[in-house]
């Protein structure tokens, strides 16, 4: 699998709100930076987006990639708990087919306080 289609994967994980194929798809230390999130570890980040209960689908998805680093520019529609269409990037690192990093940069003033 390309590092591309492993992220698709894993925003198929997400979407379906699977914890168990997304840790699959996650290196134990993985790290995660966004605006409103930060964890380091795999574990930190499951548990961050459980307690968000968030129902998600990733639209009209566009990835570079450049050797294990890929961009991707997406809409994130969100239909739960409340909903809006957020169009963000994201650089991700994959390595031996598991994510190892993700910076993931979006606008939070639309988002609900």
């Amino acid at each position: 699998m390309t590092p591309s289609e492993t992220l698709r994967k894993f925003y198929t994980t997400l979407e379906q709100n699977d914890a168990e194929a997304s840790r699959r798809l996650l290196h134990p230390d993985f790290r995660f930076r966004g605006p409103m999130l930060q964890t380091d570890g795999a574990e930190q980040f499951l548990a961050a987006i459980k307690e968000m209960a968030m129902q998600s689908r990733f639209k009209d998805i566009d990835m570079i990639e450049r050797c294990e680093t890929i961009v991707s520019f997406f809409t994130c529609e969100i239909l739960a708990p409340f909903t809006g269409s957020f169009r963000m990037a994201e650089r991700a690192v994959i390595r031996e087919g598991r994510l190892v990093s993700s910076e993931l940069i979006y606008d939070t003033g639309p988002f609900p306080k």
